[in-house]
């Protein structure tokens, strides 16, 4: 149960979505500092607790589950990261989405 690394895991994200974005690696402590600056100056593009955790490393071992309770994760990471932007997608265009259906957050 290997997660994917974060480059791979958006880089799929943005074919999924058709996008022509790039990835471009940026140090965490200057886009915390811009993004400190933006709220301060009430023009917030995100919440602090969002962006402050952005960069720390977090691997959430779920091997006591799968040992005490047989339970293993029934979808991957990127199947829900991309079943969320398909559902964020559809609920934006007015429209109900098949994808959230399929792969429901786990």
């Amino acid at each position: 149960l290997n997660p994917p690394p974060v480059k791979k895991l958006l880089g799929d994200l943005i074919r999924h979505a058709g996008s022509k974005s790039l990835l471009l690696p940026t140090p965490g402590w200057a886009v915390k500092r811009t993004l400190d600056l933006l709220d301060w100056m009430n023009m917030p593009i995100m919440d602090p607790e969002q962006y402050l955790i952005a960069d720390e490393e977090c691997i959430l071992d779920v091997s006591k589950g799968e040992r005490d309770l047989g339970w293993v994760p029934q979808y991957r990471d990127e199947d829900m990261l991309n079943a969320a932007y398909t559902e964020y997608r559809a609920k934006l265009d007015g429209k109900a989405s098949p994808a959230a259906a399929q792969v429901p957050a786990e």
